[in-house]
């Protein structure tokens, strides 16, 4: 045989609709929840622990993650036990992938997912009096916003290299020092202390829009690259999950290389087929998308002397709490306690946070440094990027007399007026 036809022969074998891999038979519309599952199921050392600590006995999602993964090797599986384990109600709702990510993330026990934890520390320095508060939280995955500008691509690496800019509040956004007793400016800043061996990227496409006062989708390409340095460690890009659609309905999928192969596969809930266009072309460093989402990176090599990830979660557990089913400790988003600067630190006594997922908060959001109003009033819608519920119909409406709304209006004001800014951002 010629080499010209075996080289024809090599091309259609490449190009054939195949897959190694099998789909999953979900009840409803759940395809976010579909797509993060075969993440989860193709990054190998997740897969590995959830097997190791599978046990029935556990409180944790493990063991079903385990049967469920058991089945995917063999034939396409059913998703009816993690869907009852989540307590999904409504099956025909479409919610957000990046939320139940973190959810069955929060679900596994601390072997399983530590691999997609990681240690951010934040410091936040008052302008006039130069008080500092630091504080440390973990995460599963980083809110990276995008620009509103649909002429030029967003950039992920920039988008990246910004999240752990200093960033200055003032005006409207000043943050309230307990020393100063009042609202001041304030500089805060992002560290990445501990590099998870998994890295999530959340692309922000779904935000509140301010003058149309409702939430919309963010269509614009991003520029996404092959490869991520962070902290000294070099990441590779495995996986994307992608929207396509619009804020009120829209569908998603997953782009997966595999750990095995080595090629690309686009899982779409049963149907898995090879990718006959690859994302990276050859030689090429990134590609354009209008579509992804969340996009996740496997670390390839470690930065010298880099400590393994189950560390930080050390840190924070409280003493006495067993490993199995990960009661009690600390989850990322939360802020473990507060780390004392040194002399005079010790007036920074004021409670934690509430009890929030990174992703679901600016940068700001998790600084425990500065002290929460005693009785704000209702946040406004939070812009973390992802899609939220309308408000229900059945909601009673209020203040339809004039007198009643001008009484309102003035409630409001007196509360604004006497009531410390917030010091995180719903």
């Amino acid at each position: 045989m010629s080499d010209d036809k075996v080289k024809r022969l090599k091309d259609k074998l490449e190009n054939l609709p195949f897959s190694d891999y099998y789909g999953l038979k979900s009840p409803g519309l759940t395809c976010y929840l579909n797509s993060v599952l075969q993440v989860l199921f193709m990054t190998k050392d997740f897969r590995d622990a959830v097997k190791r600590s599978g046990d029935k006995n556990a409180t944790t999602i493990d063991w079903r993650l385990a049967e469920l993964f058991d089945a995917l090797e063999k034939r396409a599986a059913t998703t009816h036990a993690i869907v009852e384990f989540l307590r999904i109600a409504n099956v025909y709702e479409q919610q957000d992938a990046a939320e139940y990510l973190e959810k069955i993330l929060s679900l596994c026990s601390r072997e399983a997912s530590k691999i997609f934890r990681g240690e951010l520390h934040y410091n936040a320095t008052c302008l006039t009096c130069k008080e500092e508060k630091r504080s440390c939280s973990l995460f599963w995955l980083l809110p990276l916003s995008m620009g509103d500008s649909q002429r030029d691509a967003d950039t992920v690496a920039d988008r990246l290299d910004s999240f752990f800019d200093v960033q200055r509040v003032t005006g409207d956004n000043q943050l309230y020092c307990t020393r100063c007793e009042r609202k001041q400016d304030a500089n805060l800043e992002c560290e990445l202390k501990q590099a998870p061996g998994v890295v999530t990227l959340l692309l922000k496409r779904f935000t509140f829009d301010a003058r149309r006062r409702r939430y919309v989708k963010l269509q614009h390409s991003a520029v996404v690259p092959r490869t991520l340095s962070l902290a000294g460690c070099t990441y590779d890009l495995y996986a994307v999950v992608n929207h396509v659609g619009t804020l009120t309905g829209g569908h998603y999928t997953a782009e997966i290389k595999s750990f095995q192969t080595g090629w690309w596969y686009c899982f779409d809930d049963r149907v898995v087929k090879s990718l006959k266009t690859k994302p990276f072309g050859e030689g090429e460093t990134f590609f354009r998308t209008c579509s992804a989402y969340i996009l996740i990176y496997r670390k390839v090599n470690r930065a010298p002397g880099e400590a393994d990830g189950s560390d930080a979660a050390a840190r924070f557990a409280p003493s006495g709490v067993e490993d199995e089913g990960g009661a009690g400790e600390a989850e990322p988003g939360d802020a473990p306690g507060l780390l004392n600067g040194g002399p005079g630190h010790a007036s920074w006594d004021v409670p934690s946070p509430p009890r929030r997922s990174v992703s679901e908060l600016d940068r700001s959001g998790v600084v425990a440094g500065w002290a929460p109003p005693p009785s704000p009033p209702s946040p406004p819608p939070p812009d973390d990027g992802r899609k939220h519920c309308r408000p229900s119909r059945n909601e009673p409406r209020q203040h339809k007399g004039r007198n009643s709304r001008r009484e309102a209006a003035q409630t409001v004001t007196r509360k604004r007026e006497n009531s410390p800014k917030t010091p995180w951002r719903y």
